[in-house]
């Protein structure tokens, strides 16, 4: 494969995880207008009982996806294909429910005035040192064009309804002081564990495949891997872009002549815009999002979005379907891993388990297992069910967020043993080395009232997804969005 010119900065954003700059004060959607929304249309993920699901950027579903995206970045998880999408299908699915609660709602007889919609935009103004900025209000009045405060107002007053409905529905949902009570004995019943775990996805990602089975891989999934030769210009600001892609969209052709005359990236202005050639699973999710919207066609220029600051029309030049030579291994790896994960993880940790077990039962010792590749060994704080649980050393215990790690260690007195746990990620053992019993005489009366507020909560959770299901059930749901990204 010919090599790709590192540029700066657009080739590093286009080789790097990308950046989402996300701001959650709704001031800043005055300053940021709805970034996929050009000449009044919006690219649609699907529709829910004839309704449209946009997923322009300050759509629900946009919103939804960004923050949801933002989440997995902060904990480390790689955004691959399959991860995005599974984002995707979360941000349809709660765009789903806010136009269902919309609907739902207005049968109801539910609706919102507008002395509290321009309340709620006024809010965006105050400030707790300096009160109401009414400057910064009026300018927003005198000066965002119609089409800004009108899609400003339907999202204010849709937010507004969709609460007035949960309340209304949620409103006579009480909680029980016996619940309370028995929260809290849980809730000072504590343990503190040792535990020795192996990672399996971590030793898969790391094992090295023969290259003759990413060979084979690779010619049975070769449409996976088409190569998209992918043209930027990059701008200042999105009135820039929006006047250069009305421009664009008639004429295609000019679209090199264009970047060299316009565009703000030094080392691909010179070149017509080119960045190089790149599959899809190498594109952030930005790009990749607006060019799926294009239906990935070549010579057809995508709608103007901002990806780390900057403003970028995008154009796909060609397409190529290249040889395994002309791929890098790691490319393909990746691709590889993505498709057989179960399997392969199922497989690791059936070898974990038989390494754990033989070695736990030859000196009964943790410390000897986690000498083993790939098992290390913890020691927590003290924890109650359900709370996050650390290690002094390692920080949060890898498996300690999922239940089976909870049950196991409250099921188990001071001194016990478990036997080998199969988590999600890998296998382990945890041995209770304290266990404090619960005790209400100290219980002061604002941790009881957060409890009761937090019981409250999960039972409105509770029985709001009973019923959003119900309500999914029933409506008719088409969902495109896998359908346009080709599968992929």
């Amino acid at each position: 494969m010919e090599e790709v010119k590192k540029t700066k900065p657009l080739g590093q954003v286009l080789k790097g995880a990308g950046v989402f700059v996300i701001s959650a004060m709704l001031v800043m959607y005055f300053v940021f207008m709805d970034q996929s929304r050009i000449g009044g249309q919006s690219p649609v993920a699907g529709s829910v009982d004839g309704k449209d699901v946009y997923y322009s950027k300050t759509s629900t579903f946009g919103r939804n996806y960004e923050k949801r995206e933002e989440y997995y970045r902060e904990n480390g998880v790689e955004i691959t294909d399959a991860v995005r999408k599974r984002i995707e299908r979360y941000a349809f699915d709660r765009a789903v429910e806010e136009l269902l609660i919309q609907d739902r709602a207005k049968r109801a007889g539910i609706f919102v005035s507008d002395e509290n919609v321009v309340g709620n935009i006024k809010g965006a103004y105050f400030t707790d040192s300096n009160g109401f900025n009414e400057q910064g209000y009026r300018s927003y009045v005198s000066r965002a064009p119609r089409s800004q405060k009108m899609q400003m107002e339907r999202e204010v007053r849709s937010s507004l309804i969709t609460e007035t409905f949960k309340f209304e529905l949620f409103q006579n949902i009480k909680v029980n002081p016996l619940e309370v009570e028995e929260e809290m004995l849980r809730k000072n019943n504590r343990r503190k564990v040792r535990l020795v775990f192996a990672d399996a996805y971590e030793r898969v990602a790391r094992a090295e495949i023969a290259s003759n089975t990413l060979h084979d891989y690779f010619v049975r999934e070769s449409s996976n891997f088409m190569q998209y030769e992918i043209a930027a210009i990059s701008v200042s600001s999105m009135s820039k872009a929006e006047n250069i892609y009305r421009t664009l969209v008639k004429n295609p052709g000019a679209f090199a002549q264009t970047a060299k005359e316009k565009s703000d990236d030094a080392e691909t202005k010179a070149n017509g815009g080119v960045v190089g050639f790149f599959t899809k699973g190498d594109l952030p999710s930005t790009f990749l999002r607006q060019l799926s919207a294009i239906k990935m066609k070549p010579n057809t220029v995508a709608e103007p979005l901002m990806h780390d600051k900057k403003y970028y029309i995008l154009l796909i030049k060609s397409t190529r379907m290249p040889a395994f030579s002309d791929v890098p291994l790691a490319t393909v790896k990746r691709a590889y891993l993505e498709a057989k994960t179960d399997y392969l993880t199922a497989q690791e940790k059936g070898k974990l388990r038989a390494e754990l077990e033989k070695q736990y039962g030859a000196t009964k010792k943790f410390s000897d297992v986690a000498r083993l590749d790939g098992f290390s060994l913890y020691e927590s704080d003290y924890f109650s069910f359900g709370e996050s649980v650390s290690d002094a050393k390692n920080g949060q215990l890898p498996p300690s967020s999922e239940n089976v790690f909870h049950v196991s260690a409250f099921s188990l007195g001071k001194g016990g043993v478990s036997p080998v746990i199969d988590f999600e990620s890998g296998v382990g053992m945890l041995e209770v080395v304290d266990a404090q019993a619960a005790s209400l005489t100290n219980a002061a009366t604002n941790d009881v009232q957060t409890l009761a507020y937090r019981l409250m909560s999960q039972k409105v959770n509770l029985i709001g997804n009973a019923w959003y299901e119900g309500e999914y059930a029933k409506a008719r749901i088409v969902y495109k969005l896998e359908k346009m990204r080709g599968g992929r």
